[in-house]
């Protein structure tokens, strides 16, 4: 607390540059954050970018969604102030549930700023900040709007419908609907399904009957063609209880056995 502005920075330099030439000064488990940590404080942008972000996949790792936020957060804030080489440089670096991160070149995309912004959205909600994490896909949304990119936009409308059901502030049904139309006519994706499969759920709960039982069917024939098996015993669960709701009662129930069997397989 005693040293100068300046003193500090290089100080948290000098830890930054040992940890990195000896990693074995700190636990395993810790490394990643440390490291992040000295080079904010020592506020260098292009060193301390690629450190946030790693540091951040291993709290998503740990389940720390909170400590996920906060990184991701500093993540954003340094964004600008780092050199497009060393932005160009950067992968996806995790993936938010189905978000199309790299869906058409993984090896070759660079990192965007809204890849950020949907994993900070998911840390944020599964985290219990229901609040901020609406508040990023409304950022997000706006980055959007100015681009073409209806698999990115459907997958945060899907994000906005769950959260603000979250929070009381509608039923979600606008964001799934807009959802489902960007989507429509576009091939399979896991995006694809868990609009569909979201669209089958918000049904079953809101309005169950024929409709949403053909809705749960295409969420799992479409979560089977792309090969996501984890919205498909979504789609699977959902579609098992509108059966037993429709009167199938046998059928609906082995089916929900089946699915909780197979997840507790995975």
């Amino acid at each position: 607390d005693d040293l100068l502005p300046g003193e500090r920075t290089r100080v948290n330099r000098r830890y930054a540059e040992a940890l990195e030439a000896d990693p074995s000064l700190v636990r395993d488990d810790e490394r990643a954050t440390r490291l992040a940590s000295y080079w904010y404080a020592a506020h260098d942008a292009a060193k301390a970018l690629p450190a946030v972000l790693r540091a951040a996949v291993e709290a998503r790792r740990r389940y720390a969604y909170s400590e996920q936020l906060r990184l991701l957060e500093r993540a954003m804030e340094l964004w600008d102030d780092v050199p497009g080489e060393v932005l160009a440089t950067l992968r996806p670096f995790d993936y938010a549930e189905v978000y199309p991160a790299s869906a058409c070149d993984p090896e070759n995309t660079p990192l965007r700023y809204l890849d950020v912004m949907a994993e900070a959205t998911v840390a944020a909600h599964f985290g219990g900040d229901r609040k901020r994490a609406l508040a990023i896909s409304k950022k997000a949304m706006r980055v959007l709007a100015a681009e073409s990119d209806p698999l990115r936009e459907a997958w945060f409308l899907v994000q906005r419908s769950r959260l603000v059901q979250g929070l009381d502030k509608g039923d979600g049904w606008e964001e799934l609907a807009a959802a489902q139309e960007l989507v429509r006519g576009l091939p399979p994706s896991s995006v694809q399904a868990d609009v569909l499969t979201n669209v089958a759920s918000w049904r079953a709960l809101h309005q169950p009957g024929p409709q949403a039982l053909a809705d749960s069917d295409r969420a799992v024939e479409y979560a089977r063609l792309v090969g996501d098996e984890y919205i498909e015993l979504h789609a699977r669960l959902t579609r098992g209880w509108l059966t037993a709701d429709a009167g199938g009662v046998e059928e609906g129930l082995a089916e929900m056995y089946a699915v909780r069997d197979r997840a507790e397989q995975l």
